[in-house]
């Protein structure tokens, strides 16, 4: 049994601008009055699957993304637009070419965390990295490679 106090911050985390696909698909699920398993079934998925996607955990293959668009009401790009599958697997290239940059990302997004960072600083320190000699074509090298 859901709480008032768990159910009342459901609501305001429903009623939020999603930033992810995972929120995304949970709050267009919510928004459309469907239970995990009822949406699953409509994608042809499994829901531990649909529940792994609506945390994070996987993406939805292209597919999946075409048939999420049709059943949430929405344009398959409105999804392709939270989806950073790609982003992602670049980054990780990168980084496994170049650990340096690795090392530099994870300090800054423990600064960013910690509260220690903004945006604009995490940007300004990258730019700042890429000046460094050999930086920029390791970094360059990396993602062409990757």
């Amino acid at each position: 049994m859901t709480s008032r106090r768990s159910q009342s911050a459901a609501d305001e985390i429903s009623k939020a601008k999603p930033r992810s696909l995972s929120s995304f698909l949970y709050q267009k699920r919510k928004e459309l009055g469907l239970s995990l398993r009822e949406m699953a079934e409509k994608l042809g998925v499994s829901p531990a699957l649909l529940s792994q996607m609506e945390s994070g955990i996987r993406f939805p293959s292209d597919e999946t993304l075409v048939k999420m668009a049709r059943n949430m009401e929405v344009q398959r790009r409105e999804l392709r637009r939270f989806n950073t599958r790609s982003y992602l697997e670049d980054l990780r290239h990168i980084i496994i070419e170049n650990p340096d940059l690795g090392f530099v990302l994870f300090d800054l997004i423990c600064e960013f965390e910690d509260g220690n960072l903004k945006v604009q600083d995490l940007v300004a320190a990258l730019k700042d990295f890429t000046k460094q000699p050999n930086a920029k074509a390791k970094f360059q090298e990396a993602r062409a490679t990757g």
